[in-house]
């Protein structure tokens, strides 16, 4: 992690998927985070919304909401 050119921080990319674990409330966490910048603003943006969503066990499509 580096200071980004015009503040903030920049990650370094990797090809690979990381695996990390965490409880329910911070995934909830996550998405109001996610929520308040717009889940909506970007591809990326919106795929992270729906895995953690999934994570959760939720779905904006109640056919996919696991019982």
């Amino acid at each position: 992690m580096t200071v980004g050119l015009r503040g903030g921080y920049r990650l370094a990319a990797t090809d690979r998927d990381c695996q990390v674990r965490l409880s329910p409330g911070e995934v909830s966490a996550l998405i109001a985070a996610l929520v308040s910048i717009g889940p909506y603003s970007s591809a990326t943006a919106r795929s992270a919304f729906d895995k953690l969503i999934a994570a959760l066990g939720l779905s904006e499509d109640p056919e996919q909401t696991p019982t």
